[in-house]
């Protein structure tokens, strides 16, 4: 996979002008300001994606909710492979040791239930 060669067409935060704020309470309650639009010019993202795969190389118009955005290449493949290594091991080891506790849990209900059926006082037959 080349980050270079991707595209995403689709849709994404409007383009607007970079000077406009709007309020938002987060779910604990702080209030914070954020771009209402998103401002291809001056954006923080121009590391991962930009417009070089389009036709004329430039951004949207103003107003644009459904646009393309091309992928760049990686400016550091090591820690790109690091992270992608980091993740892929924790996710491993959580999926693993819940199946482990899954099947412990398994194990202790069935020996239960065997001990409980050794337990159980047998009918009398007459």
């Amino acid at each position: 996979m080349d980050p270079k060669s991707e595209m995403s067409t689709s849709w994404h935060e409007p383009i607007g002008p970079c000077n406009e704020t709007i309020i938002m309470q987060t779910v604990l309650g702080k209030v914070l300001s954020r771009k209402k639009y998103f401002c291809p010019h001056n954006h923080k993202n121009a590391n991962y994606f930009g417009w070089s795969c389009l036709p004329n190389q430039k951004p949207p118009k103003n107003g644009s909710k459904w646009y393309t955005i091309c992928g760049t290449p990686l400016s550091n493949r090591i820690e790109y492979i690091i992270i992608l290594f980091a993740v892929s091991i924790f996710s491993c080891s959580f999926f693993f040791k819940t199946l482990c506790n899954h099947q412990r849990i398994n194990n202790k209900t069935n020996q239960n239930l065997k001990n409980c059926k050794d337990i159980m006082i047998k009918p009398k037959t007459y």
